[in-house]
């Protein structure tokens, strides 16, 4: 059977697997997306499905005022005597963390946070756990090297042993290393095994960008004694150059199968120009995704990709490796969610793989078979409460469209579609007012501090209430139609660049996010306002040029 790459396509940074018998489970990041912290699950290492998230309840944390690339950091999953747990990050606000499960599609506790006793907590970011042959229970973290570094991000790895049901931290605190690469800026990331007597650590290097890299060490004694890898760095495409076709490679987790065939999940990004003889410059839209590499062992040390050295598109699994040949890949993006490419909200929940910021403001249930998004929401510029749902794009090319009923009661209400990166990057396709006039228009926003800019703007009669708005990415290329349904679709404008949407140009740590919204000014308390959604459709295929006249 062969793995075709990337495994979890679209915004997946940050992935950990654990498997328990013949199942593996994967956790990513998600900042301040919710429900937070979404929980795959495959049989096979091919086919992947979105079993719940771990931060799915209003009441387990607050993302209150975060910015969209703020919020959860790095979650390490990890199981024992009969228990998941998740160790994560909420950066700013409740720090590190742990939560745990029976099952690993929920519930999940409320988060507990990692302290000592005397009410020190943990610091620094991407914290993992580690359970000794004794069942003694580790805290792995990263912080900047006591008494300052040389340069930020001079970070070390230590360890500290924890309670997992009380987040209590106790006894000596443990530097075991701080990094392979020298004068390179955050060594971060860490996960520890065990293997035929050796520990092993493997830890990121050189930031989340082009220079991201994997390295390891081991030692035959948990708490010292660390050797850097010698043939480090143990994955990187840093040396590829910003031609190549997966960048941004690092932050690593190993893991086995039952027949002792062995993997490494990480993250990458693919970067993409324009369509034809444009392409021009190379960024990335979708963010950091999950990939999957297989692993050897040399010498009591991991081979990474062993004969390749990189990521590779597609490879084929061990003839020893565990799996159930399952359904082959689906129509949406993916092979993760067998999330239908056109979503009708039938149901009272959204679909999986769907996100809100921050917390939910929607309703399902207001009008049975539409999804109602109220302009009391704040504007998507700000980290305000935003009535807003969304999926992550997971091509490089696709059609975004939705139908729509809305009818602006003043200038500052709108509802459409949203490519958000940011809140100071995205375009938006708004359907407002203007005096006694409809309009659409095509709003983007480019940086922090500067206003919205209007690319295009069609007036219609005030009695028109129903929209279907559709937008086509072709590659960094967009454009924009509306209409009445989706086969008199009539183009709005054209050309566009989508390279705003790009962390090259946003900056932060997300991909692009496909959505739905509406805002405005009134208090919650005295929302009117409202614009309901019969469908929306994320469609990866090539566009259908009959549709737009």
């Amino acid at each position: 059977m062969k793995v075709h790459n990337p495994i979890l396509r679209g915004f997946f940074p940050d992935p950990s697997v654990c498997r328990v018998g013949n199942s593996f489970y994967l956790v990513n990041s998600s900042f301040s997306y919710f429900p937070g912290l979404p929980v795959s699950r495959s049989t096979d290492l091919v086919h992947w499905t979105q079993i719940g998230n771990a931060v799915d309840r209003t009441e387990q944390l607050d993302f209150s005022g975060a910015g969209i690339s703020r919020g959860l950091f790095a979650p390490c999953i990890r199981f024992y005597d009969g228990m998941f747990y998740i160790v994560c990050t909420q950066v700013d606000k409740l720090g590190n963390f742990i939560i745990s499960a029976e099952a690993p599609a929920g519930p999940w506790s409320k988060p507990v946070r990692i302290c000592d006793e005397a009410g020190r907590c943990a610091d620094g970011i991407d914290p993992s756990l580690f359970f000794d042959d004794d069942g003694t229970a580790w805290y792995v973290g990263t912080h900047g090297k006591k008494g300052g570094g040389k340069f930020p991000g001079d970070n070390e790895i230590y360890i500290r042993r924890i309670d997992v049901q009380r987040g209590l931290l106790s006894g000596e605190t443990y530097v075991l290393w701080d990094g392979a690469l020298k004068n390179c800026i955050w060594a971060e990331g860490p996960h520890l095994y065990k293997k035929d007597g050796w520990y092993y650590l493997l830890i990121a290097e050189g930031g989340t960008g082009a220079n991201h890299a994997v390295t390891a060490a081991r030692s035959k004694i948990l708490t010292n004694g660390y050797e850097g890898m010698p043939g480090n760095p143990l994955i990187t495409h840093r040396h590829f150059g910003r031609s190549t076709d997966i960048v941004n490679v690092g932050h690593a987790d190993l893991f086995d199968d039952a027949n002792g065939s062995w993997y490494m999940v990480l993250l990458a990004s693919r970067p993409y120009g324009d369509s034809g003889n444009r392409e021009g410059e190379r960024v990335v839209n979708m963010g950091r995704e999950t990939f999957l590499v297989p692993v050897s062992w040399e010498d009591d040390w991991p081979v990474a990709a062993p004969g390749a050295g990189k990521i590779e598109d597609t490879f084929e699994l061990s003839e020893t490796s565990s799996g159930i040949v399952a359904v082959g890949y689906g129509t949406d993006c993916s092979t993760q969610l067998p999330v239908p490419s056109c979503i009708h909200f039938t149901a009272d929940t959204l679909p999986a793989g769907w996100l809100t910021l921050r917390k939910p403001l929607f309703s399902l249930t207001e009008r049975s078979g539409y999804l109602r998004l109220y302009t009391c929401g704040e504007s998507l510029r700000t980290t305000g409460n935003v009535s807003f749902a969304g999926r992550r794009q997971c091509d490089m090319s696709y059609t975004f469209s939705c139908c729509m009923e809305f009818k602006p009661e003043n200038e500052y209400e709108e509802a459409g579609i949203v490519l958000l990166q940011s809140e100071n990057f995205q375009y938006r396709f708004a359907v407002g007012r203007a005096g006694t006039d409809i309009v659409i228009r095509v709003i983007m926003a480019s940086g922090a501090g500067r206003s919205d800019t209007v690319i295009a703007e069609n007036r219609f009669d005030a009695a028109l209430s129903g929209f279907v708005l559709a937008v086509h990415a072709d590659k960094q290329r967009l454009s924009f139609f509306s209409g009445k349904n989706m086969y008199h679709l009539h183009p709005v404008c054209s050309g566009v660049d989508a390279r705003i949407l790009s962390t090259d140009r946003a900056g932060g740590f997300v991909g692009t996010i496909l959505g739905v919204y509406a805002s405005g000014k009134a208090a919650v308390e005295n929302c009117t306002g409202y614009a309901d959604f019969s469908w929306v459709e994320y469609d990866p295929s090539e566009i259908n040029n009959a549709l737009y006249e």
